[in-house]
């Protein structure tokens, strides 16, 4: 049992002891993140391993210059210099110097006790408060994990300087006279990496503090940084948005930028400072905003594509955003990677952004908007595609079909007849024993240019992939149900017209169908000689069959001419006795799909060849006795 004893460390020895509490992780973290690429001045979105409290002490340094130019309305600390190697880190500035004066309660200069003791600072008063500092934490614990740590203090009149090391296990402050009109304050450290899982201050992390000093250009234009020895700067917001893609919306003004670019991730992601501090996690800010824009979104595309979700569109964008002058900030921890203020007053904040104005930026913006779309079809389509799955499992003793007749004995031939009178005709004249029945209503949905979705919308299709057990997924094999399948449709355009369409509906779901030789068209006569007992004497399948008979014999003796309209005018009493005496097959036309056959079916059913139409029918004239 394990002895029952309260202990107190000191604030460093706590520091050390739990140092995750206060500057966040001490290990390699490996995250999704942006970098900066400086040979092609962009932000590319990649993995990164980084010690996210190796990156928080040396960001709380620079925050003290920051704090200084804000505090000062940029009159001081406009100019900030970061200089960083393998091993330390120095960050200089023209600010008005940390004050020298001996605290009167603790009888500690102030130099001293801002970066020597916790909780001591200048951002205590919320009521005014628009810097990054609140905790009085920061530049304490970066000297506490620094081997060495040195401030440098020029006030004009004096100059004071603190040196301390081992983890702040030793320290000196020493103020002495300096008359100077170069005035300011240095930080210069060396991090313990010991207490770090790197072993240097690598190229990822100086990437990381660059790309930040970037967006603090932005938001501070007022400032100069240096970085390296570099000038960082953008020529305006427009610049620094092309830095992550060239295509943006974007709403700023003086104090705020809200730019939003395409997402080149499959999760939602954003980059945002809030009155400097990296807020890699986002916040309210972000929330906020995305709950502006997707809902006028949303209401702009489901006109069209009405099942669309705030999912599908947020998943897409990538929120760019710097905040500067927000009073009293909230975070969720030392470690301010979440902003975390209050809704209300992040509304009120960004009270003059016209989000119409923004929304009609993203919709009119391709790159922004086309992925929202295609991603959306694309989910659409596996939906679909898992329901039509499911139809794949055939006819079972649930289904009912009132168009549909099974064959009773044999399921030798499928006709898919033009309508219920051809079917109630085709049935009584060839029996049901080998012969499926579908009576098509109409001209059918042209699924050659059609998705999953739209397929599995169409009750006619829905029932024909069902009925013939398709698998419309696979267009290699078909193990279908009937031997053959029949187009039974009229001998006239609006039949031909018919046909054409459930030959593009197979071309493009079921190939292999017309590639086995399953797929027929049935040919009806459309012209006959008709004897007084109503018996054929002779047919013709087309008008030009009967033109070249008429022009060299006469009509035969005792008959009548008589034009069959479809298939629903033939009666069974002189369909049958033909059907009987040349047999079903004589009057089944096999249909062969060559290159050119496709080609002219894409021409005519590919809803993007309007054009290529209507040049084909400019330059061609129809007769009715071509047919």
């Amino acid at each position: 049992m394990k002895i029952n004893k309260i202990k107190q460390l000191s604030e460093r020895d706590h520091m050390l002891l739990r140092p995750g509490q206060y500057i966040g992780a001490t290990t390699l973290t490996k995250v999704p993140a942006f970098v900066f690429n400086e040979d092609t001045n962009k932000f590319e979105f990649s993995q990164i391993s980084y010690v996210p409290a190796l990156l928080k002490i040396i960001s709380e340094i620079i925050d003290n210059a920051l704090d200084e130019a804000v505090r000062t309305d940029f009159k001081y600390a406009n100019k900030i210099n970061i200089e960083i190697s393998d091993t330390s880190v120095k960050v200089s500035d023209n600010g008005r110097g940390i004050p020298l004066a001996v605290d009167s309660d603790s009888g500690i200069s102030q130099l001293e006790l801002a970066l020597a003791y916790p909780r001591a600072g200048t951002n205590f008063n919320d009521d005014e408060r628009n810097s990054i500092g609140m905790n009085g934490i920061g530049s304490y614990a970066t000297n506490v994990m620094s081997t060495k740590f040195k401030a440098t203090s020029i006030t004009g009149k004096e100059k004071g300087v603190l040196t301390c090391s081992n983890n702040l296990d030793k320290r000196k402050c020493t103020i002495t006279s300096y008359i100077s009109d170069k005035i300011g304050t240095t930080v210069e450290f060396e991090p313990d990496m010991s207490r770090f899982e790197t072993e240097k201050i690598d190229d990822t992390h100086k990437n990381l503090v660059y790309q930040r000093i970037l967006f603090l250009s932005i938001s501070y234009p007022e400032i100069t940084f240096k970085f390296n020895g570099k000038i960082i700067r953008f020529k305006n917001s427009k610049n620094f948005l092309s830095s992550f893609n060239e295509n943006f919306a974007q709403v700023t003004n003086e104090n705020y930028l809200i730019g939003i670019v395409p997402n080149s991730s499959d999760d939602f992601n954003s980059k945002s400072i809030v009155n400097g501090a990296d807020c890699i996690n986002g916040g309210n800010h972000i929330d906020y905003i995305h709950s502006e824009l997707i809902g006028r979104i949303k209401a702009k595309l489901e006109k069209k594509y009405p099942n669309i979700k705030p999912g599908d569109i947020k998943n897409k964008l990538t929120y760019i955003v710097t905040i500067r002058d927000f009073k009293s900030p909230l975070f969720d921890s030392q470690t301010k990677e979440k902003f975390t203020s209050n809704i209300s007053e992040i509304k009120e904040y960004f009270k003059e952004v016209d989000w119409d104005k923004l929304t009609n930026q993203v919709v009119k913006t391709p790159e922004l908007i086309d992925p929202i779309i295609e991603t959306f079809k694309i989910r659409e389509e596996l939906k679909s595609r898992q329901a039509l799955n499911k139809l794949n499992k055939g006819v079972t003793k649930n289904f009912k079909c009132e168009k549909f007749l099974p064959a009773t004995k044999n399921q030798k031939w499928f006709l898919i007849c033009e309508g219920l009178s051809a079917s109630s005709g085709l049935s009584a004249c060839l029996g049901r024993a080998d012969i499926g029945y579908f009576a098509s209503r109409g001209k059918p949905l042209n699924a050659y240019d059609a998705s999953f979705s739209d397929l599995l919308k169409n009750e006619e299709l829905s029932n024909i992939i069902k009925i013939l057990n398709l698998d419309v997924t696979n267009k290699k094999e078909q193990n279908i149900t009937y031997e053959n399948i029949v187009l039974a449709s009229d001998s006239d355009l609006d039949g031909y017209a018919i046909a054409g369409l459930y030959i593009g509906f197979f071309m493009r779901y079921a190939p292999s169908v017309i590639k086995d030789g399953k797929l027929k068209k049935l040919r009806t006569p459309i012209m006959a000689f008709i004897d007084k007992n109503d018996q054929v004497k002779k047919f013709f399948f087309t008008f030009d069959e009967y033109n070249k008979f008429i022009s060299t014999n006469t009509q035969p003796a005792g008959t009548r001419l008589h034009y069959y309209k479809g298939l629903g005018s033939w009666e069974p009493s002189t369909l049958k006795p033909l059907i009987a005496k040349y047999g079903l097959e004589y009057f089944l036309e096999d249909l062969q799909i060559d290159k050119m056959t496709e080609n002219v079916i894409d021409d005519w059913l590919n809803g993007k060849k309007a054009d290529k139409r209507k040049e084909y029918l400019r330059d061609h004239e129809f007769s009715i006795f071509s047919i």
